[in-house]
């Protein structure tokens, strides 16, 4: 449905975005996703008009909008500050540009009422000044106006930051039931990798105003292309020459090559206990350092060597001392590898 074509951004001489390319399916939630300054706002603004590519096009539906005005793209915006009238009430807020479009009276009254239901806004706080109420209640107004006009395509940038963790881990889970019920196509925002896998259907990653991979919330996060990707996507050890060496040393099988860089993520690295056939596991000598207790999750720091390697188990049903010796468990299945050219 939306094609981004070859796209090139400059300002001045700084290129923001090289030569991005990519396509958005019809009803999907596609989440661009990344570190501050890579490029993901720039991209989003450029679909929605209020930046113009150097190079390249973007088309909708096989309509080519690169230079369309905004007003005229179709295209429902959601934003950080959530950019609302604060002299309206809630309800004007909403049917501004119903309003602006010349919808009649009944059409207002029953889009309104649709709109406010999908996210769960009362009758009671449709009459309230936007001023008046929460940062949470405010961005289901910024919401449901950009649903009022039944755009095909929403964007969202950053919509949910300004929210406290778990006002925003419920309102992302109610904006993807109110996409899959609307059947919009989103486009969303985040440098918050949690929001990215939760929500999205498929994410790209981008990196310095270019995408280091596109692919669903599983396939990046289990089969990452690139190091940045390892690193940016969950909580992963890097291996370090020593810690390969150990590897190598204990198990005669193990084979691995410490120039290459090797990765595992900190929840397949185990302790004794956690595993039933250890003969599917290189076994690693460690020392206990630390650990870290988030309540359903503990996460652990042994030394090896000089080096150190992190765990996170789900259960902490054994109290270490520091510097006790532990055996740690990784399958040879969950390394992340990429080899040295």
């Amino acid at each position: 449905m939306i094609k981004f074509n070859n796209i090139e951004i400059k300002f001045g001489d700084f290129v923001a975005i090289k030569d991005l390319s990519l396509e958005v399916k019809e009803g999907e939630f596609f989440t661009f996703l990344g570190p501050s300054g890579c490029g993901k706002t720039t991209t989003l603004r450029a679909l929605a008009g209020f930046v113009k590519p150097t190079k390249g096009s973007i088309e909708v539906a096989g309509e080519d909008i690169t230079y369309k005005p905004i007003e005229k793209r179709g295209i429902g915006m959601v934003f950080q500050s959530y950019a609302l009238f604060p002299t309206m009430t809630v309800e004007e807020n909403i049917t501004f540009g119903l309003k602006e479009n010349k919808w009649d009276k009944a059409a207002i009254a029953a889009q309104l009422k649709r709109v406010a239901e999908m996210v769960n806004l009362t009758d009671e706080q449709l009459k309230k000044n936007v001023s008046a109420l929460s940062g949470g209640q405010q961005q289901r107004v910024a919401i449901a106006r950009a649903l009022a006009l039944n755009p095909k395509i929403i964007v969202l940038d950053e919509p949910l930051s300004n929210l406290d963790a778990k006002l925003r881990k419920s309102l992302r889970l109610e904006l993807k039931k109110i996409q899959k019920s609307s059947g919009t196509t989103m486009i969303y925002v985040t440098h918050d990798q949690e929001e990215a896998l939760t929500l999205s259907d498929r994410i790209a990653v981008f990196n310095n105003g270019c995408i280091e991979q596109i692919g669903t919330p599983r396939e990046i996060y289990y089969s990452p292309r690139s190091e940045f990707v390892t690193n940016f996507i969950g909580d992963t050890n890097q291996l370090s020459n020593e810690v390969v060496e150990k590897i190598n040393k204990y198990n005669s099988e193990a084979k691995l090559n410490p120039q290459d860089h090797i990765y595992v993520r900190v929840e397949n690295v185990k302790e004794e206990g956690q595993i039933s056939e250890k003969e599917k596991y290189f076994v690693l000598p460690a020392y206990f350092q630390t650990e870290e207790f988030y309540g359903i999750t503990t996460r652990k720091t042994f030394n090896i060597g000089n080096s150190e390697i992190k765990s996170m188990s789900l259960k902490n049903d054994k109290k270490l001392e520091v510097g006790a010796k532990m055996d740690l468990f990784i399958n040879p299945s969950d390394f992340i590898v990429f080899k040295e050219l």
